[in-house]
């Protein structure tokens, strides 16, 4: 059974000059502003993260926020239009394949940009949710608390790479946890 969204709320920003911790500050903190701390500390860090990525990395001009909350969870997914994460990483770093670039993301401490980013952003937002999923092209990758880590070949091709965020309204982990 699905729960019926009790907030949707969608928002499309031009990446040229965008900050991740106004975006959070305007538009985000305000939707999780009844939930306990160290949920909206959750939120804060993964969406301020997971923005700062696609301002940083992506190369695309544009990026889209969707937010669904439920009386039980709340999802919260960041799309760019850019070359995608996984293709990018390979491009850059020179592996044989985009796969490759999901194994050493979901280790952590891989980053494209060393002077500005550890390189530690998917990994610790990836394990602050209960499920994380980044989609890019023709691949994905999902963590799901308390399960193996999956990595799909899917048959359509989406652009750009979707950052999918899902928690717990009455998550009882914390941020350093």
């Amino acid at each position: 059974s699905t729960l019926i969204p009790l907030l949707t709320s969608r928002w499309e920003f031009k990446k040229e000059g965008l900050k991740e911790d106004n975006v959070w500050r305007e538009n985000l903190a305000p939707c999780f502003k009844d939930f306990a701390k160290n949920v909206q500390d959750i939120w804060d860090y993964g969406i301020t993260e997971m923005l700062n990525n696609a301002i940083d990395h992506s190369e695309g001009s544009t990026v889209t926020i969707f937010l669904e909350a439920t009386a039980f969870d709340s999802t919260v997914s960041i799309i760019d239009d850019g070359e995608g994460i996984f293709h990018r990483i390979q491009r850059l770093l020179g592996l044989y394949d985009p796969r490759e670039a999901i194994l050493e993301l979901a280790k952590g401490k891989l980053t494209t940009d060393p002077q500005h980013h550890s390189g530690q952003g998917i990994f610790f937002t990836s394990r602050m949710f209960d499920k994380f999923s980044i989609l890019s092209r023709n691949l994905s990758f999902i963590h799901e608390r308390g399960t193996e880590d999956w990595l799909n070949d899917n048959i359509d091709e989406e652009p750009g790479t979707t950052v999918i965020l899902t928690l717990e309204n009455d998550c009882i982990r914390t941020t350093k946890s």
